[in-house]
């Protein structure tokens, strides 16, 4: 009996017990259900994917929906959690063995995170042969973000013995422009997308004109669902952001605003989520330190900014809230972006922004309402809006009030979950002959 009779059979099963809709959640990570159970810990990173969840876990607790949920892992850590199904493919794809897991889920629907994987492109490729239906999610498009992956950097930067191990930025940015051509073989193939802004979207319809364009916003983890950022508790003249590890997030780009604003605000302090990439602590972390990390430093060090920047290390879910809580002002200075997490969590919370203008950064601020944009190439710019929060409680109450107003409803657990459940019968709908 082959994979499609297989399917058939289990499906008309699951049907004679009552409705039910059966999903087969395709990612690049598994969510923290998962990980919790394996290991003990949350994911520090792919909070979007726990969203995900969140925005389902009614219809998974009471079965409306039969969720599983298979990405890259051992084969042998099957698991069955919450009414959750978990069936890793392997640390390399197969696609007979994912055909397996295709007959022991049953799938009426496929829901595939991220377009860039080799596995999505294999995986989407396999659906198509067995005519199954399945949508698509955008997450950052990695064809157009590996074009500006090296913006602002040296022509040439001494690799570090950690870039002769692993690879340094060129090696990272050529990684990314082969995901992205992944990615593009994919996205042609595509009859469903989601996506979560018009910067997702233009290069979606530029690349297959066919795709049927759904959006649907991102739920966040649940520790940012409650707390509110006030003036009157924050810290004056600080600043906090989310990441500097690589090149993209653009943190070489926004440090001559940081030197003037410590010249305007002497005792500006900078909370950045990252190891100390300053002060080494022992020579192994020193052996480890990337040629971008190591050009980062010693901008920091021109610019006598060492004591005025001060590294949290990793931070989880509740500790991140409580920088965004804390600070005067979140920065995002990233080179590219689709939908920034940490500037929802920031805005959701009420934390002023300052972002740079890039991606879909502006569907996601507007700009003197909920957040300030300045332009990429422009830290001047920059500067000036920090400035003008620190020194202006009235723009800040403004702009914080706006984005909380906004994105309790924008990031609702409950909207997105309608939504994305409205997506899946829809697009089961227009597949069904």
């Amino acid at each position: 009996m082959d994979i499609i009779n297989k399917r058939k059979n289990v499906t008309h099963q699951q049907n004679s017990n009552g409705h039910k809709l059966s999903i087969l959640w395709v990612s690049n990570i598994p969510i923290s259900l998962y990980t919790r159970e394996s290991t003990g810990k949350n994911m520090m990173f792919g909070g979007w994917l726990d969203g995900l969840y969140f925005s389902l876990e009614e219809k998974i607790k009471s079965r409306e929906i039969q969720l599983t949920c298979t990405f890259p892992g051992n084969k042998n850590k099957d698991r069955v959690i919450s009414n959750v199904s978990f069936l890793p493919f392997g640390k390399q794809f197969d696609s007979h063995y994912f055909s397996s897991i295709i007959a022991k889920s049953a799938p009426d629907l496929v829901h595939i995170s991220g377009t860039e994987y080799s596995h999505t492109h294999n995986i989407s490729a396999l659906l198509n042969s067995y005519g199954i239906p399945y949508v698509i999610s955008i997450q950052g498009l990695a064809s157009t973000c590996a074009k500006s992956y090296l913006d602002g950097l040296p022509i040439f930067m001494l690799p570090t013995a950690r870039d002769i191990y692993r690879g340094g930025v060129r090696s990272e940015r050529n990684d990314m422009a082969r995901r992205g051509k992944y990615e593009i073989m994919t996205l042609k193939r595509a009859a469903f997308v989601i996506g979560r802004t018009d910067w997702d979207k233009a290069y979606t319809l530029s690349i297959n004109a066919n795709a049927y364009y759904y959006h649907c916003d991102e739920v966040l983890r649940n520790e940012f669902y409650s707390g509110s950022w006030s003036y009157g508790h924050c810290d004056k003249f600080s600043i906090f952001i989310s990441q500097l590890s690589y090149p993209i997030k653009g943190f070489h780009m926004i440090i001559d605003a940081l030197r003037l604003l410590k010249r305007d605000f002497p005792t500006l302090r900078v909370y950045i989520a990252s190891e100390n990439i300053v002060k080494y602590t022992s020579a192994s972390q020193r052996l480890k330190q990337t040629s971008y990390k190591r050009l980062v430093r010693k901008l920091i060090i021109k610019a006598g900014l060492q004591e005025n920047i001060i590294f949290t290390g990793t931070l989880k879910a509740n500790q991140m809230k409580s920088y965004y809580l804390k600070a005067n002002v979140f920065l995002n200075c990233s080179l590219i972006e689709n939908s920034s997490n940490a500037i929802a969590e920031a805005a959701i919370l009420g934390t002023p922004i300052v972002a740079s203008y890039v991606g879909g950064t502006p569907s996601m601020i507007t700009h003197n309402q909920t957040g300030l944009l300045y332009p990429i190439n422009d830290p001047q710019v920059a500067y000036l809006y920090i400035k003008d929060l620190f020194t202006n409680a009235s723009l800040c109450n403004k702009l914080s009030h706006n984005s909380r107003k906004i994105y309790q409803e924008k990031m609702s657990i409950a909207t997105n979950g309608r939504r994305l459940y409205h997506i899946y019968k829809d697009v089961l709908q227009k597949t069904t002959k």
